[in-house]
């Protein structure tokens, strides 16, 4: 099964992250880019992606969760606005920046990476650069309409969002989408 960990917006914010992304999809049907915008339900910040794992590997996933979860308090997010990710130039997503505590974000990822590249699983290592994706960009035809798209919704702004959980969630693809379920849930300690 088709698995990641990750922390999900509560569905308040999820709910004014889809008239952003609403007005920016419509903006952005004029353009001859390519863009498939994602399901607000499923916005989330990726922690870890573990691919396809066997159903026999879900409870050390859970484990390593617990364990890392057990380790580190609660922390807050700030969700800014959208940007073109990872840059400008070669952009691949729409996204939301995030701020406030990223550092604990950022520490609860690597530990979380670590463990389970320890217990035998095979979780990529690049540099975590913590964002939430709302689209991704599939042709590059019109990068300037997009940014200008961008660009315009810049002082957008979500405010803060409590990290008090990570979620196993199982990935299973569609021809109209990803449909996600959550299997696993870590409560960070408080």
């Amino acid at each position: 099964m088709r698995c990641f960990i990750a922390v999900r917006l509560p569905e308040k914010m999820q709910s004014e992250i889809a008239t952003l992304s609403a007005g920016m999809q419509t903006a952005s049907e004029f353009l001859k880019t390519r863009i498939t915008w994602q399901s607000v339900r499923n916005v989330h910040i990726t922690l870890a992606f573990l691919g396809d794992i066997p159903e026999s590997s879900v409870s050390d996933a859970g484990l390593v969760m617990q364990k890392i979860a057990g380790r580190c308090g609660a922390f807050s997010l700030k969700v800014g606005s959208p940007l073109l990710f990872p840059n400008d130039k070669t952009a691949r997503t729409i996204a939301l920046r995030l701020a406030k505590d990223v550092d604990v974000l950022t520490d609860l990822r690597n530990s979380l990476v670590n463990e389970l590249n320890r217990r035998g699983f095979d979780v990529d290592t690049h540099p975590f650069m913590p964002h939430i994706t709302l689209a991704r960009i599939k042709s590059r035809e019109n990068l300037l309409g997009i940014k200008k798209i961008v660009e315009a919704r810049g002082l957008a702004h979500f405010g803060v969002m409590d990290v008090e959980q990570i979620e196993l969630i199982k990935s299973t693809l569609t021809p109209s989408g990803a449909i996600y379920e959550t299997i696993e849930v870590s409560r960070l300690h408080s």
